[in-house]
Parts: C-alpha cells; structure tokens; sequence
C-alpha cells in the first residue's frame, strides 16, 4: 500500500464516569436507524462500552418478474470494549463485536433485452439473495515505560456469507441466444492476527516504531454455477467448485523519524513481509463429468520488502513540505475459480507499486486556512488484472504488466466566520497501461480501469448561535468524471459523468447535548450508474436515488 495507511481508532471505555449517546433516524422508503453508546464505570481502574447500530430499508428496486425486493437494506451491528488497567503502567482492552447484515440482492437492470425503461426494476427473474455475519474479538495490551512503549494485539475474526444472484442481466425467458448464469457463492473465513511493537520515547532528535506482525487465515468457499438456455431454461451447464485456500503471513517493520537542523525531517521505515499460500480445489462438472478435476496441496510462497523515505522540511510552524518515495505490494495466489487444472496450478505473482509524492501541509491566517496539496507518480510492475484469455476463453487473475498513474490533489479549508466552515477539494488523475499483452489481448495504452480522470467536491458546514442554542446546517457536492470499468476500454463499460448534492439542517441545544437534524441525499434525484455488465446482454446497475428524513441524536 502506498500513500499512507487508513488507522481507525474506536473511542476508548473511559474509567471516569458514565456517559451515553442515542441517534434515532428515519426516512423514506422505510428508512428507520438506532445507534447508540453507553460507557459505564466499574470501579477505579476498569470501564465499560457497549455500542450498536441497528438499519432498516425497504428495497430500492424490484424485480419484475418475481416482484421481490431487492437493495434493500437488514442490519445489525454490536460492539463491547472492557478497558482496565492491571497496574499502573500496564493497561488492558478486550473487546468483541457481532455484524448481520441481509439483503435481496442487487438492481442489475437490462438496457436491452426485456427493458421496460426502469432502471429500479430487473428482469432477472430468479430469488436474489445475500447474508453476511462477522464476528470478532480482540485483546490490546499497552505496557508503558520509560524506556518507551509495548503493545500486544491479538485478535480473532469469523466471517460467513452467501449469496444467490444472476450474473446475466435478464431472464432466460427474455433470451434469444446464450444462457443465463445463475450463482450461488458461500465462504467461510477465519483470521488469527498477532502484532507486537515497541514505541521509542519522543527524543529531541526523533523517535522510531519497530514491531513483528503474523497473520493465520484459512478459508473455504462453494462457487455452484447454473446456466439456463435462452427461452427453454434447459440447464446447459451446472458445476460446484470447493475451493480452500490457507494463508500465512509473517512480517518484520521498523519506522522512525530524525529531525535535522534547519527544520528538515528524515523518516526511513521498512518492511519485510513473507507470504505463504496452500491452495486446493474440487471442480466438479454435473453436466459432464470428464470435466471433473481435483487438485490437492499446492504451495507457493513470495517475499517482499517495501521501504519507505520521507523529507519533510517545516521552514516555519503549520507549514510542512514533503517528498517521499514509498514501494507497496499486494499478494500473490491461486485462480481458485479456474475451470482447468492447468489454470489452478499457476499462481499469479504479487503486484509492486513503487509511489513518487511531493507535497505541502499548511496552516495560514490564525489557522483559519488549511491548504494541503501533492503531486505523485505510481508505477506499478506485474500488476494484477482479471482477464479472460480469448486463446484457452478462461477467466484468470494474472500479472498483467506495467502501468504508470500520474496525479495532483488539492484541499482548501477556510474558517470564514466563527459560525460558517468552507472546504473544496480537487484531484486529477492520468493512469495508463504502459504494457499490458495477454494471449491475445493487448490494452497497453488503455486508461487504468475504474480511474476517474477528474474528481472535485465543496462543501459548506454552518452553526449559527442562537438564544435557544444554534441553527446547524450543512451542504455538500461531489463531482466525478467518467471512466471505463474494465482494463480494454469498452465504450459499453463506460460510466458517465455525475455529481451528487447533500443538504441538512436543524437545532442544536445550547448545551450541545441533543441536535433535531433534517436532511437530503442526492437532492437532485440524479441518476448515476455504479456498474455495467456485457454478460450476455448490456445491463446496468444505478447507485441511490434521493432520500429524505430526520435524525434526532442525545448525549447523557
């Protein structure tokens, strides 16, 4: 991964007394929302949090065909944290969390065949469906010393889900040619991480983190593929492929900082990660048994180091310029969806991005300002793409060559007034497939796939004090340019360009404590397409309309 890492840090149990929050939403089309956190004191030392959100909607879209609901929306979500501390110097977190989310499945509609012109209704014609449940644990322990910091996390994750969906944008009924592709997909994945590091002390002349990380991951998964012939809905193919696949990774890292005179700052970090994977898949043909094939232990393993330099010079305070050079991988692995055994034997490299950035952070105007911007160069060297190969006409994940992404982003945040915050965003982007030569498909020179070339967004964010308390709003749009889905630049994966407008508004109390919020997503009701698919026929698939409701949020 280049660019920096995304670190979520949930709020920790505070040991210092009890507290609580409650949101309650609704909206339309059956819109209803809980969230809640409850933090409760267990003595001196020891707290307790409890957090959940709970999430109902009705389906957005329908298929005609069957008139059952789909995008809809069934969720549930709990959190429990436990934070005490074992001695004065040594703290601990244990925590655990359950996640259910259910739906009917996705609006996959047909622009062509069975089209009725609705882009909220399919014509699939068959029972979607999709279940997921994850679960979790976790401890953290934090030993703080002079010599500096130890922290411990060990944690469990269980995934399970299935789904039924069509991969055809329309009916067999609907067919003139072809079949229509109908899945069924369950896996089971289970995850044990443990991560160790030590934290310097921050010394006047830097400070550095060093640690050892290791993850077990063992996953199966049932991919039963059904093809319907046009008009009959005779079965023209039916296979089951069990697929397992056990994962080990063991990595070693160290990162520190040095300040230098005149205000310049050197980061030098690194990386080694060394990956193991054992693979194993069942195929079975229940059409034509010849095509049967079983393949059993296969192993392969890759070692990476990706380092990282960072000069940062800080000529004044709230002004930082930057350059850094960063090389980031991601896996290698097995084509456990292949449909021969020559496909599933050969493994796929890891992809390598080596990332280029110049950049300023700053601060201007009493910090009322904020002007961050960068300009950076990616290039990436066995980059891995999806391609089917017209020669054998199996689907593969395979290293398909090189491509260069060159970009600039720009953020400007400014203060305007003690009750009004203003912020723009802007991001430009070129990336291509320098080489890009599979069999015999070659997109070298194509645009890199689901690449806008332009992004651009503002924003508004308003308390206004009143005697009762303050009038809060906010206001928001987001622009993207078009792009093309797919690495050979079909104009039919093509999605056009759109942008999305967000508008609240509502009370606040003077206390802070509640806050009665209207709002609006997509105001305009405009509609923008999230997917495209040729599968047989050209089908489309279009993000949320406009959603309306309020929220009311209470703090104790």
């Amino acid at each position: 991964m280049t660019g920096g890492a995304i670190v979520i840090n949930t709020r920790q149990p505070d040991p210092d007394g009890f507290s609580a929050e409650a949101e309650l939403s609704a909206g339309n089309h059956g819109e209803k929302q809980v969230r809640g956190i409850v933090n409760v004191q267990l003595g001196d030392v020891t707290a307790l949090k409890l957090s959940t959100s709970l999430r109902q909607r009705d389906g957005l879209g329908r298929d005609r065909l069957t008139g059952r609901e789909q995008d809809d929306i069934d969720s549930q979500n709990f959190r429990a944290q436990i934070m005490t501390r074992i001695a004065p110097q040594l703290t601990a977190t244990l925590s655990a969390d359950y996640s259910d989310d259910r739906n009917g499945g996705r609006t996959l509609s047909s622009d062509t065949l069975g089209d009725d012109g609705d882009t909220r209704t399919s014509e699939l014609g068959v029972e979607q469906r999709y279940a997921r449940i994850i679960s979790g644990a976790s401890a953290k322990l934090v030993w703080r010393l002079p010599a500096g910091e130890v922290t411990s996390v060990t944690a469990y994750r269980k995934s399970q889900s299935g789904e039924d969906y069509s991969g055809v944008g329309a009916s067999y009924t609907l067919l003139t040619a072809g079949s229509q592709s109908i899945t069924r997909d369950a896996d089971q994945i289970g995850t044990f991480s443990q991560e160790l590091r030590y934290a310097s002390p921050k010394w006047a002349s830097g400070d550095f983190v060093a640690g050892l990380y290791y993850a077990n991951e063992n996953g199966d998964r049932q991919l039963a593929t059904r093809g319907l012939a046009a008009r009959t809905g005779a079965l023209t193919g039916s296979t089951l492929a069990e697929q397992s696949v056990a994962s080990r990774s063991v990595a070693i890292f160290a990162d520190g900082v040095l300040h230098l005179p005149a205000g310049f700052d050197m980061t030098l970090g690194a990386r080694y990660t060394r990956d193991r994977k054992e693979a194993s898949l069942l195929r079975t043909d229940l059409l034509r048994s010849a095509n049967t094939f079983a393949v059993n232990g296969l192993s392969e393993e890759w070692s990476e180091l990706t380092p990282r330099a960072v000069l940062g010079w800080t000529p004044r305070p709230n002004l930082l310029a930057y350059l850094s050079v960063a090389r980031g991988f991601t896996s290698g692995g097995f084509n456990a969806d292949a449909s021969s055994v020559a496909a599933f034997r050969k493994p796929f490299d890891p992809e390598t991005v080596n990332n280029f950035e110049l950049g300023m952070k700053s601060q201007w105007l009493q910090n009322r300002l904020r002007i961050n911007a960068s300009l950076f160069r990616m290039k990436y060297s066995d980059k891995q793409e999806l391609v089917n190969n017209t020669l054998t006409g199996i689907l593969s994940i395979v290293n398909a060559g090189k491509a260069t992404v060159d970009g600039s982003e720009l953020e400007v945040a400014w203060k305007a007034a003690s009750w009004l915050d203003l912020s723009a965003n802007a991001a430009w982007l070129d990336g291509r497939y320098d080489s890009f030569v599979v069999g015999t498909v070659n997109n070298s020179g194509n645009p890199l796939s689901n690449s806008p070339r332009r992004q651009a967004g503002v924003a508004a964010s308003v308390t206004y004090p009143v005697s009762f308390g303050y009038l809060v709003g906010a206001a928001s749009y987001a622009w993207k340019d078009s792009y093309n889905t797919g690495a050979a630049n079909d104009p039919n994966l093509q999605l056009p360009a759109y942008g999305l407008a967000n508008l609240s508004a509502g009370v606040e109390s003077l206390d802070r404590r509640w806050r009665l919020l209207a709002w609006v997503k997509n105001v305009g009701d405009t509609e923008y397409l999230l997917t495209r698919s040729t599968q047989v026929v050209r089908a489309r698939y279009v993000g949320e309309p406009r959603t309306f409701g309020v929220s009311l949020k209470a703090s104790f």
